[in-house]
């Protein structure tokens, strides 16, 4: 069809001027950036030589600072498995999933959270994008767990989309480089919108939820989890209804999420190869900033399912 060609079209062109002044990742990502140069024998980038335009202040933007995570993971025995960056979910007596996952499962905890995430809602024959799709984990795991039309995801990040390119090789599958707050999609292209913890990362949140409601085709849906402020979810919530999605479900898995990260935080430490006080905040790891955060309620971490009227 050709909306799927529209769809699948690689994007060169957008610009990533995404800024984090002063964050623990900004912070991370330096502190990994200088660690891998000194790692790298000839003293060379070894990241595909893909751009999606200048990019400003570039060891202080989230598309590099993704750049610097995916070049870190990709260098660590496990880096060719490491689909997943989302804090995971823990089992718990009010799970939504319609699959059951082995305990087996690799990224147990992490693909959990997509399936909550898509619940009971029907995902064969659609056209779903993910935005802010980081190393590919949740299309991966729409393509292993159900049968969408596509599944297209778009990340700031080129190093992280020419990883999911690498990792993620079902036909149904692309991967783009573009900015959240302008999709580069026709209007009406998706049946599905879903966002996994990045939202947070993005300067204006309203541009990108008009750019949500813009791509979703009429009756469309919007599935979105993250963790925000709780003082500030009524206003997002308003925003997203003057927008014209509606709210059919609202779940707060802070808990699953902290039960999450207290499993698995230190394991992914190890991962990254560093424990520094940076890095046990962009993983949450118990007493962290962002784990004290959620643990006190002053984040929040939702599921929120909103319709396209």
């Amino acid at each position: 069809m050709a909306a799927d060609v529209i769809v699948l079209a690689e994007v060169k062109h957008m610009d990533g001027s995404h800024t984090i002044d002063g964050s623990a990742r900004t912070r991370l990502a330096r502190r990994l950036a200088q660690r891998q140069s000194r790692r790298a024998p000839d003293g060379q980038d070894h990241r595909e030589p893909e751009s999606p335009g200048p990019l400003m202040a570039r060891d202080n933007s989230t598309g590099a600072f993704y750049d610097v995570v995916t070049s870190r993971l990709d260098s660590t025995p496990v880096g060719r498995w490491a689909l997943f960056l989302n804090l995971g979910y823990a089992d718990g007596p009010d799970d939504r999933a319609c699959v059951d996952l082995p305990r087996n499962t690799l990224d147990r905890a992490s693909v959990k959270l997509v399936l909550e995430l898509i619940g009971d809602c029907t995902m064969d024959g659609r056209r779903v994008l993910d935005v802010g799709s980081g190393r590919g984990g949740t299309v991966s795991a729409l393509l292993n767990y159900f049968n969408p039309a596509i599944a297209v995801g778009i990340d700031l990040s080129p190093a992280a989309a020419a990883f999911s390119r690498r990792a993620v090789t079902d036909r149904r599958a692309g991967f783009s480089v573009g900015d959240a707050q302008r999709l580069p999609f026709s209007s009406g292209s998706f049946d599905v919108v879903t966002n996994v913890e990045s939202s947070h990362c993005y300067p204006d949140r309203r541009r990108f939820y008009a750019e949500v409601r813009r791509v979703l085709c009429d009756g469309g849906t919007f599935l979105y989890s993250d963790l925000l402020d709780t003082a500030t979810l009524d206003n997002h919530l308003a925003g997203l209804r003057e927008l014209g999605l509606a709210l059919q479900l609202d779940r707060d898995i802070t808990a699953n999420v902290l039960a999450s990260c207290g499993r698995i935080a230190e394991r992914r430490l190890q991962s990254f190869g560093t424990e520094d006080d940076a890095a046990r905040d962009f993983l949450s790891a118990p007493g962290s900033p962002t784990y004290e955060a959620l643990r006190t309620g002053q984040k929040t971490f939702f599921i929120w399912r909103l319709r396209a009227a």
